[in-house]
């Protein structure tokens, strides 16, 4: 019984030792110019900036971040968080404006841009849920496809200055820890053997 204990203890221990500390650090940024974007950019407060502009009822933006350049290699994603900063989302009596971001392939809501400021840029952060991460990573390279919706009459005014797909990541297990909880299995193993066969 004692020998089952510790070799409970030992794997245990092990797998605190190959669970902790593993989660990597990820970071997709898009920087919104004139050269990143078809649409031309500009200089605003101090900031580039690609301007979003159209005269419909109904207007969508979109964007793809593509997340392939993992290191160490990636098993799956932890969590992740979407910043979006944007002058303008002003709405008056005369021209509402109301901006909904969400995920292309589902069209699965992410958030609301909060209302802007004349003064300042906007920075908005979304916590991305469970099913967002899990359409993210059914693609090869894993990506995110947002649009950014207007769906109210009238002018659609919009200026983006950056958005980040940030957050931390499940690296492939080393060789050396997999070695490492193998033995942890094999001393778990061992002595039970030992026991059935002096029966």
């Amino acid at each position: 019984m004692k020998r089952l204990f510790s070799a409970l203890l030992s794997v245990s221990l092990i797998l605190c030792v190959v669970g902790k500390g593993d989660a990597v650090w990820f970071e997709e940024r898009h920087d919104y110019d004139q050269t990143s974007q078809s649409l031309g950019g500009f200089t605003w407060l101090g900031e580039d900036f690609v301007e979003v502009l159209d005269f419909r009822n109904y207007f969508d933006w979109y964007d793809t971040f593509v997340l392939d350049d993992f290191d160490p290699a990636a098993v799956g994603i932890n969590w992740a968080e979407l910043t979006v900063t944007h002058w303008g989302n002003i709405s008056t009596k005369r021209r509402p404006e109301l901006w909904i971001v969400s995920q292309q392939a589902t069209n699965t809501l992410i958030g609301q841009l909060s209302p802007g400021c004349l003064c300042s840029w906007t920075t908005d952060t979304f916590s991305l849920s469970d099913g967002v991460i899990s359409e993210m990573m059914s693609h090869n390279p894993w990506q995110l496809a947002l649009i950014l919706s207007e769906e109210t009459g009238g002018l659609d005014l919009l200026k983006l200055d950056e958005a980040s797909v940030y957050g931390d990541y499940q690296p492939v297990p080393e060789p050396t820890t997999v070695m490492l909880l193998g033995t942890g299995l094999v001393g778990f193993a061992v002595p039970r053997l030992r026991k059935k066969v002096k029966k």
